[in-house]
């Protein structure tokens, strides 16, 4: 089963919450996006329980605050502070943001290979066919179960769809919330994976 993480954030705790209710009714998956919710970072509560016990968390910060995370299950860390990687809890990450470069890609997916996460995700611009095949292409022998791929820019929801169909994990959003061009969501990506 492909896993799909849903992205939630709030302005205040019980926006957060009704958020958290809202994705954990399509996936057990939830990215708390702690730089999205800095208004209730200082209220000195303790996140992780917000949310339901058989849900797997990743936390999420993409700002420059250090912000508390041992509390949740997973650690996204970007390949840029490879130093933080602890196999047991941590998500690797690249984003290629403007135009798609199959050889830094290629490169890049060398790299976090030697490393030890539990997890690794590449979420890259996609806006030609050539792209998109590129990124199979570069992908095709990866172990479905431990990499999320995404696509972002023009034919994004099609690697996220593609890439969901072939097993590998991605990130969609809830509803309204769509925090990157190419998310898809989560109740319509189930429904066509069907």
């Amino acid at each position: 089963m492909t896993k799909i993480f849903v992205p939630v954030f709030g302005e205040s705790v019980d926006e957060l919450k009704k958020n958290i209710q809202e994705a954990f009714q399509h996936t057990k998956y939830l990215e708390f996006r702690a730089d999205l919710s800095r208004k209730i970072l200082k209220e000195g509560i303790s996140f992780r329980s917000l949310f339901p016990a058989e849900a797997i968390v990743l936390f999420t910060n993409r700002s420059e605050e250090e912000i508390e995370c041992s509390e949740f299950d997973l650690i996204n860390t970007d390949i840029e502070n490879i130093s933080e990687i602890s196999s047991q809890n941590t998500m690797l990450s690249y984003h290629q943001y403007g135009e798609f470069s199959r050889s830094k890609l290629k490169q890049v997916i060398e790299e976090m290979k030697l490393h030890n996460a539990k997890y690794y995700k590449l979420s890259v611009e996609q806006e030609t066919l050539d792209d998109l095949l590129s990124l199979a292409k570069l992908t095709k022998d990866l172990p479905t179960e431990k990499w999320f791929l995404m696509g972002m820019g023009r034919m994004g929801k099609v690697a996220r769809l593609l890439s969901a169909t072939l097993g590998f994990g991605t990130f969609a959003s809830s509803r309204e919330h769509v925090i990157a061009s190419g998310q898809i969501d989560v109740a319509i990506l189930k429904q066509l994976l069907e």
